[in-house]
């Protein structure tokens, strides 16, 4: 009995071990401060959630590739999207054709607003590769994108006051702000 008694002991205690390590793994956030030339926005990563997604913005972030870019796409009610490499030049007509691309994962979180995702590299549904620089913060719930395979990787937690700013920036044709909105910077903090 007492040897029946210390083996169930040993297995709830194993268990529990393994329970705490992957609900620690699933907790486990980074913090990404974006600064704009109209505020700042936090933004709580979930590698846990997009592991592959979000070491590549980790990964863009620490080698300062943001910095300096623009949101160059405004769609009040939906998103804003920025990060595009080549929204540095003085050629607003190329905005929103650059950077690489890198492939998906199984999406875990849902595109709800405040929820940061890459934006697509594919014209395929669902997306079959995403941009490894351009991304987009949600505006309002758009659960619609999830169909499409857009990779939710984190959540904004402060700051969606300046998102909101940035939304309704004068804008063209094109959702293109007529004035740039610049990417000062982003920080990734652990």
């Amino acid at each position: 009995m007492g040897k029946k008694l210390l083996g169930v002991m040993m297995i709830l205690f194993i268990g529990g071990i393994f329970l705490v390590k992957a609900e620690a793994q699933d907790k486990s956030t980074v913090t990404a401060i974006i600064m704009t030339d109209l505020g700042k926005i936090t933004i709580e990563l979930q590698p846990g959630k997009a592991p592959k997604t979000v070491a590549n913005f980790v990964q863009q972030a620490k080698a300062k590739a943001f910095d300096g870019t623009t949101f160059h796409r405004v769609v009040p009610g939906f998103v804003i999207q920025g990060g595009d490499p080549l929204s540095k030049d003085n050629n607003p007509s190329n905005d929103g054709t650059g950077g690489g691309t890198m492939g998906v994962e199984p999406r875990k979180l849902s595109n709800i607003k405040g929820t940061i995702s890459m934006a697509s590299a594919s014209r395929n549904v669902p997306i079959n590769s995403q941009s490894d620089a351009q991304f987009f913060i949600n505006l309002n719930d758009n659960l619609g994108l999830d169909q499409y395979g857009f990779i939710p990787f984190g959540m904004v937690t402060a700051g969606m006051e300046i998102v909101g700013k940035i939304a309704q920036s004068s804008r063209d044709k094109n959702d293109r702000p007529i004035k740039n909105v610049y990417i000062k910077s982003v920080t990734i903090q652990p």
